[in-house]
């Protein structure tokens, strides 16, 4: 099968990514020829001129629609699987490939259906105002703290949500986890044509017994949606060495005030990041956000190695509470601590909690359950885009 994948590239590399780069890898292994088309924000203009084509691209884009004519010329794709289309794409391209009679899926990875910027976060605490209430609610609070892009952001979603314009352009949604895919049904998306994939992970050859090992750690984006304000104040709690691996540049101010038993490592690249894990007793995932899923989490659990998270979005579908690890409630750093404290002191349970963590993902998220699901949506996709074309004629 011919298959694009189409994907606007983050700022920083993150889960997304690595989601993506597994669904090329398995899609290829099975024999599917793979055309990649990507963009990436890093290189639009920062001057005033270069965010206002951003604001328009965002809700169409004549440049892009023409480049996925001459692909469909080019690749001639028997499906399009599209990822994150803000900033430069917008679903006009999904749009163009149906119009040429191409199946489109397309791949939220985070609440930007629902919410502008993509969190529903507001001052570190879950936010839907502009899903209950409306965009507007982007624009009053500044959430971009820049308030052209707070209104461009608010006018952008309300333009797609209001249109439905996801729910036509896309024949089929696929999402990582059950709690993303109900938040789309609350929206209006149809349960018919909205369905969850397993989480592909690679998983090692081999596993560790981390009972052993002397730090727990941390390994993400040092922000604040991901709860390192929450997670630095734990560890002031008990002096249990900690690890963080992340680029902290832009957030020195807090790093000033961490206690000692934290030792930041700085962001880590793809070869280095095995060995960190393995050297982990356990992980922690203090995220104050809806995440939609915990990639990090299925990183720790790959290794055999037990993941405290919070008990928000996505993570429970994968972090089974005293089972493969520990549950701990959001934005409360002294629950955490005692969750930390508790699991270090119990150094046979991180072993018991990690065998059964690498058990689940064998089970849930190997590269062939991936594959076989994800033909099955693409197979739907096809159905539903022959179904409407002979509908049209």
């Amino acid at each position: 099968m011919r298959v694009i994948q189409v994907y606007n590239k983050r700022l920083t590399w993150g889960g997304e990514d690595l989601s993506i780069e597994n669904t090329i890898r398995i899609l290829e292994i099975h024999g599917n020829e793979v055309s990649y088309w990507s963009q990436d924000v890093q290189k639009v203009k920062p001057a005033v001129n270069g965010k206002i084509g951003l604001f328009f691209s965002g809700i169409y884009s004549q440049k892009t629609a023409g480049h996925a004519y001459q692909l469909i010329k080019d690749f001639k794709p028997e499906i399009v699987h599209a990822h994150n289309l803000y900033p430069q794409f917008s679903p006009s391209v999904l749009n163009e490939f149906q119009r040429n009679g191409i199946p489109t899926v397309w791949h939220p990875h985070d609440q930007r259906p629902m919410c502008p910027t993509g969190l529903s976060l507001y001052k570190g605490r879950v936010c839907e105002k502009c899903t209950d209430s409306g965009e507007h609610w982007c624009v009053i609070r500044n959430c971009r703290n820049n308030i052209l892009e707070s209104i461009s952001y608010a006018v952008r979603n309300f333009i797609h949500r209001r249109f439905k314009i996801y729910q036509h352009y896309a024949d089929m949604t696929i999402v990582w986890s059950e709690f993303l895919r109900q938040r789309l049904l609350k929206e209006g998306f149809s349960p018919n044509r909205t369905m969850v994939v397993p989480h592909p992970i690679r998983l090692p050859n081999q596993t560790i017994n981390p009972s052993g090992n002397k730090y727990i750690a941390y390994l993400g984006r040092i922000s604040k949606e991901k709860g390192i304000r929450e997670l630095i104040a734990s560890a002031k709690i008990y002096p249990i060495p900690l690890k963080i691996a992340g680029d902290y540049s832009k957030y020195r101010q807090i790093i000033r005030s961490a206690p000692k038993n934290i030792e930041f490592v700085g962001w880590l690249s793809r070869s280095r990041i095995p060995d960190f894990i393995k050297g982990a007793r356990f992980g922690v995932m203090p995220s104050v956000c809806f995440e939609t899923f915990p990639t990090v989490a299925l990183e720790f659990m790959g290794f055999g190695v037990p993941v405290i998270g919070s008990d928000i979005g996505g993570i429970p579908e994968v972090i089974i509470d005293g089972e493969t690890g520990l549950l701990s409630k959001p934005n409360d750093p002294e629950t955490l601590a005692e969750k930390i404290k508790f699991l270090w002191d119990r150094p046979k349970l991180c072993f018991e909690m990690g065998n059964k963590a690498r058990l689940l993902l064998e089970e849930r998220y190997s590269d062939e359950l991936y594959y076989q699901t994800l033909m099955g949506a693409y197979e739907k996709a096809k159905k539903i885009r022959m179904d409407s074309f002979r509908k049209n004629f």
